[in-house]
């Protein structure tokens, strides 16, 4: 949230079908560079991707526009992403890429080692951080005023109607599901509704999945041992 903010509307507010865990994990939603190109062309801002000769620097096929990954295909933050380069102009000097995470940050890692240039969408809580040095790139405060963004399940004109010129809004993290879990397993919608989680916790859980290749039953059940007073807590009424 607020990424996903019209499907909670949809299925939370309106059909009453699915049950919102309020216990949110903060999380930060930027572009980011890999260090080193960073530093070694003083790219701070990402006013700086609309610079022509910034953008050649991530042009890895020779096409005159450099590549920036905006997400991959369905998320709602790549819908968003379009819109933001289109309000920031980079859109101009980009190619926006979308293609899947894995695949993404699997070429930030190529471009690492080979001394190569790497820009794009990055998020917390993620494994990522812990993997590279990625720069952050410094936005204008997040504004409500000048944020309108519209999805194109919504509209069919969506990216032109859309401007968001600004960092985004802190987002969260929401645990969300089947309302009836509630008749059908009380006990299991009981542990949901209070499972609560934090930023690092989470950002464990990723690497441990995808970095240290842990099959995820066997990581559950290590992490709910290690775990047992705060998972028995969200049992409790």
């Amino acid at each position: 949230m607020p990424n996903q903010q019209n499907l909670h509307d949809t299925y939370v507010k309106d059909k009453g079908t699915v049950t919102f865990n309020g216990n949110g994990v903060e999380a930060f939603q930027g572009m980011c560079v890999d260090k080193a190109t960073a530093e070694a062309n003083g790219i701070t801002s990402i006013d700086d991707l609309t610079n022509p000769d910034i953008a050649a620097l991530f042009d890895s096929n020779g096409d005159g526009q450099g590549e920036l990954w905006i997400g991959a295909p369905g998320w709602a933050s790549t819908n968003v992403e379009k819109i933001r380069a289109k309000s920031y102009g980079y859109d101009q000097v980009f190619e926006l890429t979308e293609i899947d995470e894995t695949v993404a940050y699997a070429n930030l890692d190529n471009a690492i080692k080979a001394g190569d240039a790497w820009v794009g969408f990055c998020y917390t809580p993620h494994y990522v951080f812990e993997l590279h040095d990625l720069q952050v790139l410094e936005e204008p405060a997040y504004d409500e005023a000048k944020w309108t963004v519209i999805q194109p399940t919504d509209d069919p004109d969506w990216l032109a109607k859309s401007d968001a010129g600004v960092a985004w809004d802190l987002a969260y993290l929401h645990l969300h599901y089947a309302k009836s879990l509630e008749e059908e397993y009380p006990q299991v919608a009981t542990m949901l509704a209070n499972m609560k989680l934090d930023t690092d916790t989470v950002s464990a859980m990723t690497y441990a999945l995808v970095i240290d290749g842990k099959e995820p039953l066997a990581y559950a059940q290590e992490w709910v041992g290690a775990n047992e007073d705060a998972v028995l807590g969200w049992m409790s009424e």
